[in-house]
């Protein structure tokens, strides 16, 4: 398990020194967004989610070459900001290595804090009309040459998004403000100094006006700014981003505030006490034995909480921070997690989060099937599934988009295949591309497989894998598709990819890269593809089954190439561009079998659901409750009850017949007669499913039971185990 640290307010203390508190006497100072990288030193920033005002964690935008970690200490401005400046700063600070952005979006949400503010316009971005907003922070190069900058996005963190900047992207030493996105005014020569900026922007029908003060001193706003240019940009935005390329440039960056007022800016953010909120809750997930999943949450409060995740009643050593990440999971991980978090003035619990472990289907070595939470521009971070070396990634313009539901094949697909689906689908709006690189590790499961080939990518000579997905773009048109990638998860590295790239209406193979074959025509509706790569000393051979539903391997592809290229790739990439292109993927699978990638069968739970009926709208998923009565779905699987009705009812038997089925019973009074006796599916061993009995004497440490379970007693579904 991976130990991930976040803190969600800045903790507003006051330092004092001889008596003399070290803050301006203005002290009026409720920011709207707060970032002092109070996180452990040394860490990346990558999905940090610690600060008030902000909506989703610091995601990696654009990944190659550096990082962006956590150093030790706050950078100081001494005399370049007001006296006692450097007394509020909370936390550490964080630098950025060169080729590297990590981005980060402000809470725009409606009702959320800037909305509340009225910063909000009719656009969803920071930018109403007649309002004005401040904002600081704390730079520092390590050099005056390009490229660095504390950057403005709107819409999207990456480049095309990219409206203004303070820093460097110009030839030459100065230091410039970048509004619009290709103008660069000139602010002051460069330095390697801790610079202090404070931004005003006023916000207009039409261009906005921007004030930028560089290394103000006064603890009220000066009557001049360092530039003052008026009618000259729209300044409407969304997120920030951190950016430092070329030369070996590196910049640290710290305090990043938001706020109404000068005072915002100077002084000390109020945070009156309150309990810890969990505005945010993990999301329940399905995952294949081996996978990996994560539990995210979001818990303001003042003081800032202490967290802990607990598997049960079990506290889980170490974690201790917002994000819960297990890896390789068993099935002794499945259970109930929950988190409890802590302050002066309160408590909260997360809700009761059910993780399910389903057994590894034969032949499976990667899988994605998108069991995140829904959300708008959230794939990215997301490090779930199983087979993956990192989680997916930002790589052009934006970020997939998280819909409800897995996307259905119906009659495009084997029969059966929809019920083998787990979790949510990728939406992938116009001028987007998401990717997500794959385990070609030593230790991982490709090369366990003896599938990597001399260089390290998935490729090993007279080797056969097989590849599978669903895709649905909104037209038949080019751009969407869904790419191969090695070593690069940009255009670079495209050396694959199915759908369509090309004009007209139809689907195509593109391999080598600027091949096209055509697969088949194009179509609005939910496509099953079935990629086959047999891997040879040269180019390799490649099959393509468009929608088969044979639960074997068809005799005919929809398209036979053979000597056709190099297929050897390390990751898979999502893309959509031109003519307002979008498209959905979902199900990803790679195997070494046609079955792996092709299930056909229904699983004994998703049997065992069809002899209900279940209201309309309900969650029949494993981890859901449809019934409403804390047992999951999965669990009423398990003892052999009703998911969609709440009985209370207990496991029951006389002599050797069960005659009724329930919840476990425990009864006794000492350790000498105590007994437990739960119903056990006999089922159990197809379905995947294990029970173990433990037992505790403080309901915190808990040990397994060594007496031997005995059936007591069976009817057709179920045998009463005590």
């Amino acid at each position: 398990m991976k130990k991930l640290h976040s803190i969600f307010q800045h903790p507003g203390f006051l330092l004092a020194a001889g008596g003399l508190a070290l803050v301006p006497a203005i002290t009026r100072a409720d920011v709207l967004a707060y970032e002092g990288f109070d996180y452990t030193a040394g860490t990346p920033l990558g999905d940090q989610g610690g600060g008030p005002g902000w909506a989703a964690p610091w995601v990696v935008v654009h990944p190659n070459g550096g990082s962006l970690n956590v150093s030790a200490g706050n950078l100081t401005a001494g005399p370049n900001a007001p006296d006692g400046y450097d007394a509020l700063s909370g936390g550490h600070s964080a630098n950025l290595i060169s080729d590297f952005r990590n981005g980060r979006n402000l809470d725009t949400a409606p009702g959320g804090v800037f909305d509340a503010a009225g910063y909000v316009d009719g656009n969803g971005r920071i930018g109403a009309d007649g309002k004005t907003l401040y904002f600081s922070f704390l730079q520092r190069a390590n050099g005056t040459g390009t490229f660095y900058e504390f950057e403005l996005h709107r819409d999207d963190l990456t480049d095309p998004g990219r409206i203004a900047g303070i820093g460097n992207d110009q030839a030459g030493d100065s230091i410039n403000l970048r509004a619009p996105a290709a103008t660069h005014t000139f602010l002051s020569a460069g330095n390697t100094d801790v610079n202090f900026y404070v931004v005003r922007i006023h916000f207009k029908d039409g261009n906005d006006d921007i004030r930028v003060y560089q290394n103000p001193t006064s603890a009220t706003e000066p009557e001049f700014a360092t530039l003052e240019l008026f009618d000259h940009a729209d300044m409407a935005l969304t997120g920030i981003a951190l950016g430092a390329f070329l030369n070996g440039r590196q910049v640290a960056h710290d305090e990043i505030r938001f706020g109404e007022t000068w005072a915002d800016m100077v002084s000390v953010p109020i945070n009156p006490p309150s309990p810890p909120v969990i505005t945010v809750q993990p999301h329940p997930t399905t995952v294949y034995t081996g996978g990996t999943v994560e539990l995210f949450t979001v818990v303001p409060g003042s003081p800032p909480p202490a967290l802990q995740w607990y598997l049960g009643t079990t506290a889980l050593p170490g974690e201790t921070g917002a994000k819960l990440t297990l890896t390789n999971l068993s099935a002794a991980a499945a259970g109930a997690y929950k988190l409890i978090a802590t302050n002066s003035s309160g408590t909260a619990t997360s809700e009761i989060t059910a993780v399910n472990v389903l057994p590894l289907p034969d032949g499976l070595i990667a899988y994605d099937g998108f069991d995140y939470p829904i959300g708008t521009g959230n794939l990215a971070g997301q490090n779930g599934g199983l087979g993956w070396s990192a989680p997916w990634l930002q790589i052009s313009s934006g970020n997939d988009d998280l819909l409800d539901g897995s996307l259905i094949a119906g009659g495009t697909a084997p029969a059966g295949f929809d019920s083998r689906s787990l979790g949510n689908q990728a939406f992938l709006p116009n001028q987007r591309r998401a990717g997500r690189p794959l385990d070609t590790t030593p230790e991982g499961p490709f090369a366990a497989r003896g599938l990597l080939d001399g260089f390290g990518n998935i490729g090993a000579d007279d080797r056969t894998l097989y590849f599978s997905f669903l895709q649905q773009p909104n037209g038949t048109a080019l751009f969407y598709e869904m790419e191969f990638h090695r070593g690069d998860l940009g255009d670079g590295g495209r050396i694959g990819g199915i759908g369509n790239d090309q004009a007209g209406d139809n689907v195509h193979l593109r391999a080598p890269n600027p091949t096209h074959t055509l697969i088949g025509p194009g179509s609005t509706d939910v496509n099953f593809y079935v990629v086959r790569i047999d891997f040879k000393n040269g180019n390799d051979d490649v099959r393509v089954y468009q929608n088969p539903v044979s639960v074997t391997e068809p005799g005919e592809p929809a398209l036979t190439v053979l000597d056709q290229a190099d297929m050897s790739f390390s990751g898979l990439a999502m893309g959509a561009f031109a003519n307002g292109r979008t498209v959905t993927h979902d199900e990803l699978r790679i195997g070494e079998t046609w079955a792996s990638v092709a299930p056909a069968s229904a699983s004994p739970y998703t049997q065992w659901l069809t002899g209900f009926t279940f209201p309309a709208g309900a969650d029949q998923t494993p981890a859901g409750d449809a019934d409403k009565d804390t047992l999951t779905n999965l669990q009423e699987y398990a003892f052999g009850t009703n998911p969609t009705l709440s009985t209370g009812a207990l496991i029951a038997h006389t002599g050797a017949a069960v005659t009724a089925h329930g919840s476990p019973t425990l009864t006794g009074t000492n350790a000498a007669d105590l007994r437990g006796v739960f119903g056990r599916r006999k089922d159990a061993a197809a379905a995947g499913l294990t029970y173990a009995a433990k037992f505790s004497a403080d309901l915190l440490a808990w040990q397994a039971a060594t007496a031997a379970p005995t059936v007591l007693a069976s009817d057709t579904e179920i045998e009463a185990v005590s």
